[in-house]
């Protein structure tokens, strides 16, 4: 890769990096963010002037849009970012960036392909659901979890919805806690083609962009703009959805003022392995993990109520997350039997071993 055709853009106050790389008429956005790709404002913004980048130069005929890791592929928002939102002007900043990187999308006059290698949450669904194509694999499963937090995808709602339809839409935003698997996500439209593994994946979306780049750009001007029929008024819809998100946080952050928040640590055990991984830890090992659960509510004021004062009693807590979290996992092993380590799973299990069996690659992140 040459100089003048990779642009690097890293900020250490966000930890985050995206850069575009351009190839025989083909450019490639890949962005990265420690917190399983999730993209902050600033991480928003600069995808988008990489967008317009790629739009305004005359040598790329097709983007492909790329996220770094075996993790998730986006995480959509970053909910760490979100808790600093506490003014109107903070909020308006964050919810903007989205409704400018959709409408960038669907402004363009190039085809915009995804390249999805793992779980997709929130606004990463509906940067996908712009794209013209996505090639994804079988882990790339989904999930709309605003509602689960008290927001809503209201300012992604268009593009999922053109994409996959009302219904699969009011299915997917109000299971905000259930994940979809990507053969139901393939099944609904969001992506176009559905692979193993990430080596199958690049091989088809290399194969599909070269042809999309062999193609008249005049042509592909015309049929995009076909495509995105009667979506001219996006312009407006998308930013006075943000509008509406945005009132819904500043209500829920001046609700969540009036409450109590109580916070328990918990301990545990845990072994697991990754597959596929290209370091130490794709051999079975253990970690130490801290679990820290926070209940928010109000103290209950009954003077007859035994637990009057109390939003939660700590042995309460204590009981159900060690139901819940510590006691499945202390001193077990977590394995992805969607993976080859299914046997490992079963042949440590017939000798007695505590095995947690999952199917998604046993990270951390993806523990959560």
């Amino acid at each position: 890769m040459t100089k003048q055709n990779r642009m690097a853009i890293f900020d250490p106050s966000m930890k985050g990096s995206i850069h575009l790389e351009k190839k025989e008429g083909i450019a490639k956005i890949c962005f990265g963010h420690p917190q399983g790709n999730s993209v902050p404002p600033e991480l928003l913004d600069q995808l988008t002037s990489l967008l317009v980048q790629a739009e305004n130069d005359t040598q790329v005929r097709v983007v492909i849009l790329a996220s770094k890791g075996e993790g998730a592929f986006c995480a959509g928002a970053s909910l760490h970012a979100l808790k600093d939102v506490k003014t109107l002007e903070q909020g308006t900043a964050f919810f903007m960036g989205f409704a400018r990187l959709i409408n960038t999308i669907r402004k363009m006059t190039k085809f915009v392909i995804a390249r999805v290698h793992g779980r997709v949450v929130g606004g990463g669904v509906g940067l996908v659901a712009a794209c013209d194509y996505a090639f994804a694999i079988e882990k790339a499963a989904i999930k709309l979890s605003e509602l689960s937090i008290g927001i809503g995808p209201y300012v992604i709602e268009p593009a999922v919805s053109r994409k996959i339809g009302v219904t699969a839409f009011t299915q997917l935003s109000l299971d905000s806690k259930t994940w979809k698997s990507a053969s139901w996500a393939t099944e609904k439209g969001l992506y176009s083609h559905l692979s193993n593994d990430t080596e199958a994946l690049d091989a088809a979306l290399n194969e599909k962009a070269m042809l999309f780049a062999s193609y008249a750009p005049e042509a592909c001007k015309a049929l995009r703009k076909l495509h995105w029929k009667d979506t001219d008024h996006w312009e407006e819809l998308l930013p006075k959805n943000a509008e509406i998100l945005l009132k819904i946080l500043l209500n829920h952050f001046e609700f969540m003022t009036k409450k109590v928040r109580v916070t328990k640590q918990f301990t545990f055990e845990t072994g697991h392995a990754l597959y596929g991984y290209d370091g130490l830890c794709k051999n079975v090992h253990g970690h130490s993990y801290k679990l820290d659960v926070t209940v928010i509510g109000s103290p209950i004021e009954d003077n007859t109520h035994v637990k009057n004062g109390m939003v939660i009693d700590f042995s309460d807590l204590k009981k159900i997350v060690k139901q819940e979290v510590v006691n499945p996992f202390d001193h077990a092993t977590v394995l992805n039997v969607s993976s080859p380590h299914k046997a490992i799973a079963e042949e440590m299990e017939s000798r007695g071993h505590k095995i947690v069996k999952v199917n998604y690659q046993p990270t951390s992140e993806m523990m959560i």
